[in-house]
């Protein structure tokens, strides 16, 4: 079973100025359920975060959203290059259709940009 990077505090992106420079570069691919930023960088550690907005809906529908993007990213992780920060950025109605969809979407939006190799 691939290791959880998440659980480390190293693994994520947490100061505004790296959101803000992973922003400033605009390489972004839009799913359906999802927008997903990433950058290339030098250094093999791979830097996430997972975002819902209060469009997205309360507090549970929030969080919800952010566990789905995490499993689903735990299990592509072992297809996505490891020298790129990647930000997930839930879309509304993302909480109203069902995980297979949202799997999808996001594995459609990772291979649009050359984010997720072949099996």
């Amino acid at each position: 079973m691939p290791s959880y990077t998440l659980a480390q505090k190293t693994s994520r992106i947490q100061q505004k100025s790296h959101f803000s420079s992973i922003f400033a570069k605009n390489q972004k691919s839009f799913g359906k359920h999802v927008i997903i930023y990433y950058n290339k960088k030098r250094d093999t550690e791979r830097k996430l975060a997972f975002v819902s907005s209060k469009k997205v809906g309360n507090a549970v529908v929030r969080n919800k959203c952010k566990r789905w993007m995490k499993e689903i990213y735990r299990h592509l992780q072992a297809l996505i290059p490891s020298h790129y920060d990647l930000i997930f950025i839930s879309k509304r109605g993302l909480n109203q259709t069902d995980y297979d969809s949202v799997k999808t979407d996001i594995s459609q939006t990772l291979k649009n940009k050359d984010l997720l190799r072949d099996i």
